[in-house]
């Protein structure tokens, strides 16, 4: 019998627990704060000009492209090359 009144009172007291838990999560955080990043336009090649022969004289090559955003942002990107 006294396992039976422990057994309830436990199955009583969880839910009561979860619903507090639940509560506690809910609040509200006044110190949030979001940090908005927007897009970058889309890049126009500037350098060499588009369907342009390029001599290469020596081991490097100069590829220039313009892009912007609202922030003034600097654009960052990888260019590959290759066959595949």
């Amino acid at each position: 019998m006294k396992y039976m009144k422990r057994k309830n009172l436990i199955a009583a007291m969880l839910p009561v627990l979860f619903g507090l838990l639940a509560l506690q999560s809910c609040t509200k955080k006044e110190d949030a704060t979001f940090t908005i990043y927007n897009a970058f336009s889309t890049p126009t090649v500037t350098a060499p000009l588009d369907a342009a022969t390029v001599k290469i004289t020596g081991t490097t090559v100069t590829l220039t492209w313009v892009a912007t955003d609202k922030d003034g942002d600097t654009p960052l990107g990888d260019v590959y090359f290759g066959t595949d």
